[in-house]
This record gives structure tokens, C-alpha cells and sequence, in this order.
């Protein structure tokens, strides 16, 4: 489900993001359409911690040590971005907010008409739908955008240099579009609020690194530079050609901000590569640039740092078109193939109307001949339509099904045998009856009358008791007998 607009929530204000326009809103404003809400709170505290135990206790292990150091007070909401299993401990990145401002959020979206999915900035970090070993995101204090129903690719780079006036190419060192599938980054980085986020999966191991922006210029991004040196693996990186993915989260200077990224970049040993941003336009004659329309393309939702239920919901929405669609094809096969079944049906009902109205047919024939005295043998049509009136009354196939359809569960059919005798059919039919069923018998007898069969008993063939044996015959030929 592609979101109608995107909220970015920091301590300092709310940006909206719809279409081509960026503004910002009151906090707590209600919203009209599905929205990303991206947050980023006051005091919150993120970092990787080592502990003894299964990733299972990630959370209570992080709660533990974040009341330790107190640089989040009162109740926490915890946020588990990332585990990494070793083989006596367990790494895990994280997010802690006051569980107050959690809620107050969670209860605000709630009362939104659409779906509201609340989404912590921090784990943009996170990649996990990419083959990279660490990700960097980057975002500015200015405001970014994402425009809707745009064909733009969904991760589109600007490489070394500033940044190109195309929109849709990457463009090298050398000024020529690079190739899509680029090496993929080996960390990951955002600025926000003044603030450089950097993260990575190297060496088997978890690394986070946060630090701030005192001031502007060189000499400020030297001391950020060996900071940041001081809290990653920087030499594991040195002639290592691996790369820094740099997230434009919002910026109204993007010159300023690449030129941070890139002297974030050459401090590391690690080359720039930055999710292009999106131009939008603000309240003022200014622009933003951001790449969180991108990146929320790339993400799917179960990798978002957000509660079961809000993704569920959000994919619901999802799948909605794609069900109704199955269900409606579902719908149109069994409707073909009850009318296919319906035909059928009627076609064999039809066929054994009509082959039961030729065989009465010829039977009347056969019978207004005889009653004529006019000899069947002499008159080949004639002779040709007894046979076919016999045949029709003697099909064997037939008088079994009858056999079967008259007899009850106290009867039970032991033998059926054709017999012709001085030029007349007959069948005989033996079997046995339970003791004391014979209103069953009764049955049985007007079953065959009623299907126009006279039965005749005769002596049985077998002593048990309840054995019986009869002789049929068509009651056409019963009256001619009579």
C-alpha cells in the first residue's frame, strides 16, 4: 500500500509531505489519507548494546541499561532495530523513547480516519531488504518531500561530486551515468536536527555512532570526522572500496548537506553515495530535497520498527483489489461451471426422453401388427422393430439398476438370469428376504409391477429360509399372454 502523504515528527516541528508541496502543520492536527509518520523524539536515546542472554531479552536488557545511564527518564518504549547473535552474547540496535510521548502519539493516530503507521527514524538505518553488510542514512534540519505517482526509480544515487541537474541518471566522478547495480553500501547515515546518525553491520558486529554539528565549516566537520572515527571501525575500511549510503531526510541546502556527507565520507575512507532527493515546494518561494519518498518505496512494512497490529492493518489495505480481483474470477469459474454441469444435464435428460418415446413407439407398432395376424417375419420393418422393441425391454444393464433401485436393505439379489423359451423372454430372478420382512417383499413385487414388470413365483432353487424365486415378464407381453 503506497502511503498518501508522509508526516516527519521531530522536536522542533511537523512537516507533511503530499504530492509536490511541503508544509508544516499544527502539532496534532487531524489528517486526512494514509500516512507514513516518521519520528524522531526529544531526549530519545539510540545506541548498540552488548549483553549476556538470548535476543529474546534484547528489550529488558536495553530498558536496564538506558535507566542505568538516565539520559531517558521515567517509563520507556523500547525499540529493537536490529539483533546480532555471537556465540556468548548478543548485539542489539536500538531505539528508547519516554513511553508518555509514545503514547501520545499512538493515541493521536488512532483518532485518524485513515491508517496511521508511526515509524521511529532510526530504522531507516536499517536495510534488511538490501545484501549490503551496514547502511548510512542522512537527513538535514530542512524539509524533505515525496512526490506521488512518480516513475522515478526507487533508489536512484548521486555519486562523488555535487549533485547533477538530471533526475533520473546516477552521474560518477567522471560525469557519466554509472551503472544500476553499483557496489551496495557497507554503512549507513542521516542528518537531523544538526545531528549525524551512522550505522553498520561490519566485521560481524553492530556499530552506531551519533554526534552533533556545534557549528558550520571545515574546521567543525574535522572534530565531527574524528569523532566519528573514534566510534567505528574506520580502519577496517581503508582501501576497502566500500561505500556510505547518505539519506536526505529534509533539507532546504542540499549543496550544504552533500558537501557534510562527502567530508563525512572522506574522513571514513568511504565513498559518498547519496539516495537522490525530490524537490518540493514550500509554503515560501523555497524548495526542499528529501529521498523519504524513496526509501519508503524500498521498505517493506515488516521491516518497520512498528507494532504487529499497525502493519497488519496497513497490509490489509493492501491485499484488498488483489482478494476482491481472485474472488471475482473465483466467482466467474463456478458460475462457467455450474452452467456447463445444468447443460449437461438437461442434453442426457432430453437424450433418454427421447430414446424411451422410440422405444414406446416401436412397441406399439410391434403390438398393432400382431393384433393384425399379420406375421413379423414376413415384414422386415416390422421384424427389425420387434427385435428393437425386445432388445430395448431385455436390456440386462437396465433390469439390474431396476433390481437394485426396487430391492430394500432386508432384500438381497443372489441371481439374475435371462431366459427364452419358445420364442418368449423372460428373467428369472432368485434371492433372499429376512425373516419376518415381508412388507419389504410386498414392495419389492409392486416396484417391478409399477415399472412395468409381472412376477410370477415359481420353486426356489435353495432350501434356506426366506429364499425366493421369481419369473419377470414385460406385462406387454403378460396381457398378449393373457
Amino acid at each position: 500500500m503506497k502511503p498518501d502523504q508522509i508526516l516527519i515528527v521531530t522536536k522542533t516541528s511537523w512537516l507533511l509531505i503530499k504530492n509536490d508541496h511541503c508544509s508544516e502543520i499544527l502539532p496534532w492536527s487531524a489528517l486526512q489519507g494514509s500516512t507514513v509518520v516518521y519520528f524522531d523524539f526529544a531526549n530519545a536515546q539510540s545506541g548498540v548494546l552488548s549483553f549476556r542472554g538470548k535476543a529474546t531479552y534484547a528489550t529488558a536488557m536495553v530498558e536496564k541499561e538506558v535507566r542505568t545511564t538516565g539520559i531517558v527518564e521515567g517509563e520507556l518504549k523500547v525499540f529493537i532495530h536490529q539483533t546480532k547473535s555471537h556465540v556468548d552474547s548478543v548485539e542489539a540496535f536500538y531505539t528508547a523513547v519516554m513511553l508518555n510521548s509514545w503514547q501520545e502519539l499512538q493515541s493521536w493516530a488512532t483518532r485518524q480516519v485513515d491508517h496511521c503507521l508511526l515509524v521511529p527514524l532510526t530504522s531507516l538505518l536499517i536495510r534488511r531488504n538490501r545484501s549490503s553488510q551496514s547502511i548510512i542514512a542522512g537527513s538535514s534540519d530542512t524539509v524533505m518531500d515525496s512526490r506521488q505517482g512518480a516513475s522515478e526509480p526507487e533508489s536512484t544515487f548521486y555519486s562523488e561530486g555535487k549533485r547533477s541537474d538530471s533526475t533520473n541518471s546516477r552521474l560518477g566522478a567522471d560525469g557519466q551515468k554509472s551503472k544500476s547495480n553499483s557496489k551496495t553500501s557497507a554503512v549507513s547515515a542521516f542528518l537531523l536536527e544538526k545531528q549525524i546518525f551512522i550505522y553498520s553491520e561490519y566485521d560481524d558486529s553492530l556499530h552506531f555512532a551519533q554526534v552533533t554539528m556545534l557549528g558550520e565549516g571545515s574546521g567543525d566537520i574535522g572534530v565531527i570526522s574524528r569523532s566519528l572515527g573514534d566510534q567505528l571501525p574506520v580502519q577496517s575500511w581503508i582501501n576497502k572500496n566500500e561505500r556510505i549510503e547518505w539519506m536526505v531526510i529534509r533539507s532546504t541546502d542540499l549543496d550544504s548537506e552533500l558537501a557534510t556527507a562527502h567530508a563525512v565520507g572522506n574522513a571514513l575512507h568511504l565513498k559518498v553515495q547519496v539516495i537522490k532527493p525530490r524537490q518540493y515546494h514550500l509554503d515560501t518561494k523555497d524548495s526542499l530535497s528529501s529521498s523519504l519518498y524513496q526509501l519508503t518505496r524500498q521498505f517493506f512494512v515488516r521491516n518497520f520498527s512498528v507494532p504487529g497490529l499497525s502493519k497488519l492493518a496497513w497490509l490489509s489495505e493492501s491485499f484488498v483489489m488483489p482478494i476482491a480481483a481472485v474472488t471475482a474470477v473465483a466467482c466467474l469459474v463456478v458460475g462457467g461451471i455450474g452452467v456447463y454441469v445444468k447443460t449437461k444435464v438437461s442434453d442426457q435428460a432430453l437424450s433418454n426422453i427421447q430414446a424411451k418415446a422410440n422405444a414406446e413407439t416401436l412397441t406399439q407398432r410391434a403390438n398393432a401388427v400382431a393384433g393384425l395376424g399379420v406375421s413379423i417375419v414376413e415384414d422386415p420393418e416390422l421384424s427389425f422393430a420387434a427385435q428393437l422393441s425386445n432388445a430395448a425391454l431385455f436390456d440386462p444393464a437396465r433390469m439390474l439398476t431396476l433390481l437394485r433401485a426396487s430391492a430394500g436393505e432386508q432384500i438381497r439379489i443372489q441371481r439374475v438370469q435371462f431366459v427364452k423359451s419358445a420364442g418368449v423372454s423372460t428373467y428369472r430372478v432368485e434371492g433372499t428376504v429376512s425373516a419376518g420382512a415381508n412388507q419389504e417383499l410386498a414392495q419389492f413385487l409392486a416396484g417391478l409391477r409399477t415399472q412395468g414388470w409381472d412376477a410370477q413365483v415359481v420353486q426356489s432353487t435353495s432350501a434356506n429360509i426366506g429364499s425366493f424365486s421369481y419369473i419377470l415378464r414385460p406385462r406387454i407381453q403378460a396381457s398378449k399372454g393373457a
